[in-house]
C-alpha cells in the first residue's frame, strides 16, 4: 500500500503554517562527527535528552508526543533525509497505515513539505533511536478534507514513530532528487543567455 503520510495523498487544504524556531537548526554529518549550527552560523545547542515517559507539547495539546523510548543519537534538521518506522491509527484504534507491516522503513526529506506538518515538526524534535507516540489534531494532519478512504475528515491521528537514522543529502543526491528542476533551470539560463545577453541571439563560435 502507499505511504498515507506522504504529501501527495494528503490533500491538505492549506499550505503549512509558520515553522517552529527549532527549524533554524541544521545538522551536518562530516567524517562521522555530528556538527550542529543555527541558520546564522552560531552553534546550535540541542535540547536536553527527553526521558522515557515524558510528554512534550510541540503545539499545545493539538500536537504532542509521548516518549516511549529515548534516543541517543543526533537531531535531524531541515533538508536531511530521515528513515522512520511508523504505525498510524485512528481514534477508534483502527490501523490505517504501517511501515512495519510492509517491513520497509519510510524515508523522506525533512522540512520540505513531503509529509503532513505534524510529522515535520515532530521528527525534527527527535533524536536518532527515539520512539514516540505522536498525537496530531486535524490541522497538523489532513484537515477537513481527510485522505479518503483511509482517513475521514477532521480526524485526530496517532502515530507510533521510531527515528531509525538520518543523514544530510550530498550534492549528488540533491541533483538526482531534483534533476528535472535543475534541467529546467539550466534551460531557462541558456535561453536567457541566447536571446538577451548575446547580440541578435547568436552564440559565439
Amino acid at each position: 500500500s502507499s505511504d498515507v503520510c506522504s504529501s501527495d495523498l494528503s490533500n491538505r487544504p492549506t499550505s503549512p503554517s509558520k515553522r517552529s524556531p527549532c527549524c533554524a537548526r541544521h545538522v551536518q554529518l562530516q567524517m562521522g562527527v555530528t556538527r550542529r549550527f543555527n541558520a546564522d552560523g552560531t552553534r546550535f545547542e540541542p535540547p536536553p535528552a527527553v526521558g522515557e515517559g515524558s510528554v512534550v507539547y510541540l503545539s499545545g495539546q493539538r500536537l504532542m508526543k509521548s516518549v516511549k523510548r529515548s534516543g541517543s543519537g543526533g537531531f535531524p534538521g531541515p533538508g536531511d533525509e530521515v528513515s522512520v518506522h511508523y504505525v498510524g491509527t485512528l481514534e477508534d484504534g483502527t490501523v490505517f497505515d504501517s511501515s512495519r507491516r510492509r517491513r520497509k522503513p519510510f524515508k523522506f526529506t525533512l522540512g520540505q513539505g513531503a509529509v503532513i506538518e505534524g510529522w515535520d515538526l515532530a521528527v525534527e524534535s527527535m533524536q536518532a533511536g527515539e520512539m514516540v507516540e505522536l498525537t496530531c489534531a486535524p490541522e497538523f494532519a489532513y484537515g477537513p478534507a481527510g485522505a479518503p478512504p483511509a482517513i475521514p475528515p477532521n480526524a485526530t491521528l496517532s502515530f507510533e514513530i521510531e527515528l531509525l537514522d538520518f543523514h544530510s543529502l550530498s550534492i549528488g543526491e540533491i541533483v538526482l532528487k531534483n534533476g528535472g528542476y535543475l534541467l529546467l533551470l539550466l534551460a531557462a539560463v541558456f535561453g536567457l543567455l541566447h536571446y538577451v545577453v548575446l547580440p541578435h541571439g547568436a552564440l559565439p563560435h
